[in-house]
């Protein structure tokens, strides 16, 4: 159904009345059909260019007699709004017309038939209606000698370009309709439209991110899992570059168009909070996307998008909060704008601080970020362009602040359920690191190793050291005691006598924690003393039991085998008892 727009317009201040039937036949009446083609925008985006909203003529009745020459055949005022949306930009700032014929005629329409609408101010803004764009356009066709009638062709357009939203302040929804309305009035011969609204854009989250979890054991100083951090696009186009090189590649920068006038390009941050002292993050300067580089690109090796480190890049603690930042480049806008972009940003993890334990966090959000913040006010009397940047968001960190690297001790905890040096006892343990075995074995021939090459499938043992704190519980509810052993080495024995401790004189049980794996103990108690006279009572092995610190993490890692495991892969042996 056509709709004939003929309505008040709050910046003409005339009422326009429809004539009587006969009053129709004396005037050109032009019929338009307004379409879009739709573009997506961050849902948190300030400067987001949404779609054009193309006029195009459909049908011309020309008045019943050509007018002189010079006089106004059509003289047209059309008002596009955005319903519930900010904009970003106005008419010196971004916002075009266009025109042309889709028969691939000369046009009619012109910058000097149809243009911005000379009233004060009424091009892209927020000040007619609060928080709503309206774009005023005025079309004033004369008749010539060369077109007595002075009216387009069927299949004249024009459109409008570049209008850019700050999606911060709408109230459309991740996937729903962002649309413009169109009304027209006419002073001097009619117009019609067949469609009055249009959709131009669909907003979308601006960024998906996601942390594979790391851990790093602390007593062999290695990553034994290694984090990742993923971003991407949740739609094409997302990420945006703007002359941004990459010595990685040695590739030459590809600017964008300057359509909507970008200035800019996406930037990811990442915040890490929580890196203890003793330890330092370290992010790769350049990070590989998935877009291939187009046909004749200067290495197919080398992918057609990167980040690329700008700040941040070593973090060493004590550190609550730090940030990393990336710029987005791409090789292509062409190519990579049709590939949902991924990135996996692996940091590496050094640390010296032994028995140190924690969690290092980490978040991810688009920047740069817009001016006011997320929750401000949007202004309704200027456009509020005042923040040249484009493009920019009000984006919140993603994830809330999520484990990125578990600090874990590789640790043996050793329970020794009788410990007595009372009169006429004593008790003697021995605590065995025994990181050295028949895979690392450096005085071990090649050939009788269970290693590589021998045994591709096997992880050599890693030789680790630490030293062993000893907890004392007396029977007699005393508050708790400790003690902590020398350094010990792979391989290495240590011995103690409770009655030369600081736990002389007790009776109780005592755990051994020992900041390495595969620590075995033994107790033997003795009576008599331990001045000459103790002779053998009893003995028993320490029982291997799991460390509470580490029961936090979980074994996402392959064993040593490279099966899964379950929870204690770095408890002890794993034996669980």
């Amino acid at each position: 159904m056509r709709i004939i727009c003929k309505r008040n317009l709050l910046w003409l201040g005339v009422c326009l009345l429809a004539g009587v039937a006969s009053a129709w036949a004396q005037q050109a009446v032009v019929t338009y059909q307004i379409t879009s083609v739709p573009t997506t925008v961050a849902s948190t985006g300030d400067s987001e260019v949404l779609g054009s909203v193309h006029l195009q003529v459909t049908n011309i009745t020309p008045p019943a007699a050509a007018p002189a020459v010079g006089t106004s055949v059509l003289a047209q005022a059309i008002q596009v709004e955005l319903p519930g949306i900010s904009c970003d930009n106005n008419a010196s700032s971004g916002v075009s017309l266009t025109y042309g014929n889709s028969a691939g005629l000369v046009p009619v329409f012109n910058a000097t038939n149809v243009y911005f609408s000379t009233q004060p101010g009424y091009d892209v803004n927020n000040g007619i209606v609060p928080n709503t764009c309206v774009v005023g356009l005025d079309v004033v066709l004369p008749a010539t000698a060369a077109t007595p009638y002075g009216l387009p062709n069927v299949g004249d357009w024009f459109q409008v370009d570049g209008v850019r939203a700050r999606m911060e302040f709408d109230n459309v929804g991740v996937g729903g309709a962002v649309n413009a309305t169109v009304i027209l009035a006419s002073s001097v011969g009619s117009g019609e439209l067949i469609n009055n609204t249009v959709q131009v854009a669909s907003p979308y989250t601006v960024l998906a991110a996601s942390i594979a979890p790391g851990v790093y054991v602390n007593c062999i100083n290695g990553t034994m899992y290694p984090a990742a951090i993923t971003v991407s696009e949740p739609y094409q186009a997302d990420f945006v570059d703007y002359n941004i090189a990459d010595a990685s590649t040695g590739a030459a920068p590809i600017a964008r168009p300057p359509f909507g006038q970008t200035d800019s390009g996406t930037q990811i941050m990442l915040t890490i909070g929580n890196v203890p002292a003793g330890f330092t993050l370290s992010f790769p300067a350049s990070v590989t996307g998935n877009v291939p580089l187009p046909a004749g690109g200067i290495a197919s090796a080398i992918s057609g998008d990167h980040l690329v480190l700008a700040s941040g890049g070593s973090i060493t603690g004590p550190v609550t909060s730090a940030t990393v930042l990336y710029n987005y480049t791409c090789y292509s806008a062409l190519v990579c704008d049709t590939v949902y972009e991924t990135f996996t940003i692996v940091p590496s993890i050094t640390g010296t601080a032994e028995g140190t334990t924690g969690v290092i966090t980490a978040q991810a959000q688009v920047v740069p970020p817009s001016t006011p913040a997320p929750g401000g006010v949007a202004s309704f009397t200027t456009p509020p362009n005042t923040n040249p940047t484009r493009p920019r968001w009000s984006d919140l960190p993603i994830p809330t602040p999520d484990v990125l690297i578990t600090l874990a001790p590789c640790s043996t905890t050793l329970l020794f359920p009788w410990v007595v040096n009372v009169p006429g006892f004593d008790t003697g343990v021995i605590i065995n690191n025994t990181t050295q075995d028949y895979t690392n074995a450096a005085a071990l021939p090649t050939s009788v190793l269970i290693a590589p090459p021998n045994q591709p499938e096997i992880s050599p043992t890693p030789a680790e050291a630490g030293t062993c704190t000893l907890y004392y519980f007396p029977s007699n509810e005393a508050p708790a005691l400790y003690y902590t052993s020398p350094m010990l080495s792979t391989g290495q024995t240590w011995a103690w006598m409770q009655s030369t401790s600081p736990f002389a004189g007790l009776t109780g049980y005592m755990m051994a924690r020992c900041n390495f794996q595969y620590g075995h103990g033994y107790a033997a108690i003795g009576q008599g003393t331990s001045t000459g006279s103790l002779t053998f009572a009893e003995a028993y092995l320490g029982l291997v039991i799991p460390d509470p610190v580490v029961l936090g993490y979980y074994g996402f890692a392959p064993s040593r085998v490279g099966m899964p495991i379950s929870d204690y892969q770095w408890v002890g042996e794993a034996l669980g008892q």
